[in-house]
């Protein structure tokens, strides 16, 4: 990170557990935020676009899994909160900011585990069952989804 000049921003909910897995890394921000909360979002885009840089690159790699149910301040299931919605806002948030390059991209990471529960639109925050880029580009920015797993490279022989 950083060695190709880039400023790599690591947003975080427990600042002092991540502060010591990023020691000695060159040009690496802290800056707090917890997806599951929407004020947390809120503050943390505010606080980007006051500094007035351009976004080139936001990674939405955050996620939970299997997680108890609970629910965000909203009364969204926590999954479906924290790997959807607070994806959805922040990126929304920084928008100013991704337009600005003329060049940006979007990269959410995902599941293909998708495909064993997908999303049911009439029970989200599963109340009445149990747990189990067109438009972009006029603007300059691109948007990817990918899933880690299955990328090919030499690491995934000794996943295996």
């Amino acid at each position: 990170m950083g060695l190709a000049g880039a400023t790599v921003i690591v947003p975080v909910r427990t600042p002092d557990k991540a502060r010591a897995s990023l020691a000695g890394i060159p040009r690496v921000e802290l800056e707090e935020l917890d997806l599951m909360d929407p004020a947390s979002i809120d503050a943390f885009a505010q606080r980007f676009l006051d500094s007035e840089r351009p976004l080139d690159i936001l990674v939405n790699n955050a996620s939970i899994m299997a997680a108890p149910l609970m629910r965000d301040t909203r009364g969204y299931e926590s999954q479906f909160a924290t790997n959807h919605l607070g994806h959805f806002q922040l990126t929304a948030r920084l928008w100013p900011a991704l337009k600005q390059t003329g060049n940006a991209r979007v990269v959410s990471v995902s599941s293909t585990g998708i495909r064993f529960g997908g999303v049911d639109f009439n029970d989200p925050n599963f109340e009445r069952r149990g747990t189990t880029s067109g438009k972009l580009t006029a603007h300059g920015v691109r948007a990817f989804s990918v899933h880690p797993g299955r990328i090919l490279t030499d690491l995934a022989f000794y996943v295996r």
